[in-house]
């Protein structure tokens, strides 16, 4: 036999060989994708978040520190436990939805928190809004333990959570990503992948910078209009038929501007201190403060 000849048939049964690992490999994914998926934080979004899995077919497992939070989700069939170590025990795939930086620490690396029992490639998602610094940390921590974290904050309100029209920011190992994907269409319509693990929140920051900068520029150009004696609809109305009533200034608007009620004197603290907290994360992140008296609440 020549050379030639034996590479060819080598060549064919390293096809032949491939394609029945290829399978192997679809089935495996099919049968995981029956699996429980674990759900911590059960708060305004992460209920119906969990209930669109549920919708989906997944079955889901979950906790939350408030029990009262559970029974909600609990009566649409998921299985509640205690904490998220027992949670970490039943469950190779987990997705988080948490405040704030303490309370994802607290969750992951507590006396009762996932990587305390978690199982050798679990796949750990967290969509909690924190500090990048702290998401990389928790990858490390996951590492140790054989897991994969992956970092997915969500754009989007309570709203879109129900609808499952969450967008998705992932940060992470590329390779993982659409093992992740699988579980976010479920929620969501749009995932977007980021780059590496604490770049999804990097990029939610960014998001949350701009629309804090449109919730500040918005209240104050009411203000100015009020103040200038204009009667409050027409300053609306004027920011709705102009070119500042682009989509994006009047979703600002309807979001943040709500409080106000129109109202003759326009009271600002309600937006300007959530535009303060939307820029936490960001302010940590360059060693910064943004001073609440320089951004003049209650003048």
């Amino acid at each position: 036999m020549s050379m030639a000849a034996l590479l060819r048939g080598n060549w064919s049964f390293y096809k032949r060989c491939k394609r029945h690992v290829d399978i192997r490999m679809a089935f495996c994914r099919s049968m995981a994708s029956k699996t429980p998926v674990g759900f911590i934080g059960l708060g305004n979004m992460g209920t119906p978040m969990a209930r669109n899995l549920l919708k989906h077919g997944y079955p889901v497992i979950a906790t939350d520190v408030f029990p009262e939070s559970c029974k909600e989700l609990q009566d649409s069939g998921a299985q509640i436990l205690g904490c998220p170590a027992e949670v970490a025990e039943k469950a190779d795939r987990i997705i988080t939805m948490l405040p704030s930086s303490p309370n994802v620490i607290e969750v992951y690396t507590g006396p009762n928190g996932i990587l305390k029992r978690i199982k050798k490639g679990t796949l750990l998602i967290d969509s909690s809004t924190i500090d990048p610094a702290v998401s990389r940390e928790m990858a490390v921590a996951a590492e140790k333990t054989g897991a994969v974290y992956m970092d997915a904050p969500v754009s989007g309100g309570v709203g879109a959570a129900s609808l499952a029209k969450l967008t998705f920011l992932v940060g992470g190992v590329e390779v993982e990503f659409n093992a992740a994907k699988e579980l976010l269409t479920c929620m969501g319509a749009n995932v977007v992948y980021c780059g590496q693990v604490g770049t999804g929140q990097a990029t939610k920051i960014c998001n949350n910078m701009l629309l804090a900068i449109g919730m500040i520029g918005t209240a104050e150009t009411m203000n100015l209009g009020i103040s200038c004696g204009i009667i409050t609809r027409v300053v609306k109305s004027s920011l709705f038929s102009g070119i500042s009533g682009l989509y994006m200034l009047i979703y600002i608007y309807t979001d943040s501007l709500r409080c106000l009620g129109f109202q003759a004197a326009i009271n600002l603290p309600y937006c300007i201190a959530a535009s303060y907290l939307m820029l936490q994360p960001a302010c940590k992140q360059c060693k910064k403060n943004v001073s609440l008296a320089y951004l003049r609440i209650g003048r």
